[in-house]
């Protein structure tokens, strides 16, 4: 099976599983299930690397799955206000926070709040990439993932070039010229 169909499948369960827990009845947006889905459809999405999420701005919060702009943005906000984390890693939050604010559709989202490390295959522990943080809009037809590059500093061009290099060892398939920088940060949107 193809890179491609793994992708698009993992997406399929992601929603299913989204679907289902929504049924049940009362979620927290910080609900632990939300960081196993995505981190099941990231490990295809990233080349079935052995991964890792790590909070970055709170000691138990990485994941936050919300229906709607307001909430999500809000949610976001929330971890920011607690004022946790190193200012590199604020500014990670910022940016995605950011580019929450400029979505406009009120559907699902899952958004990750934290460092997405994927590491060699070998388990050796070298890490392979790191992401600043990823955006998952799972019951969208296009762009249904946004990639997340910060750079807390005064040079512009670092975090384009650091997310290309970054996406070349995963089989997301994109167009370098789709990068949308704001300010000295980037971001991806995808379509699986």
């Amino acid at each position: 099976v193809d890179a491609k169909k793994k992708i698009h499948t993992a997406l399929s369960v992601v929603r299913e599983c989204l679907s289902f827990m929504q049924q049940s009845g009362n979620l927290n947006a910080t609900d632990s299930r939300y960081i196993v889905l995505i981190k099941y459809l990231l490990y295809y999405l990233l080349g079935e690397y052995p991964l890792q999420i790590i909070p970055t701005v709170s000691d138990d919060v990485c994941v936050i799955t919300k229906r709607g702009k307001a909430a999500r943005i809000k949610e976001v906000q929330a971890l920011l206000d607690a004022g946790n984390g190193s200012e590199d890693s604020r500014h990670e939050v910022q940016t995605l926070l950011e580019i929450l604010k400029s979505d406009s559709t009120n559907d699902l989202c899952i958004a990750v709040c934290g460092s997405i490390v994927a590491y060699q295959k070998d388990l050796s522990g070298n890490k392979i990439s790191e992401y600043d943080g990823i955006v998952c809009f799972p019951n969208r037809r296009e762009n249904q993932v946004v990639f997340v590059e910060s750079k807390n500093t005064k040079q512009s061009a670092g975090a384009k070039s650091c997310l290309k290099k970054k996406l070349k060892n995963t089989p997301v398939p994109y167009n370098p010229q789709e990068i949308q920088g704001i300010g000295n940060d980037c971001y991806l949107r995808v379509t699986i």
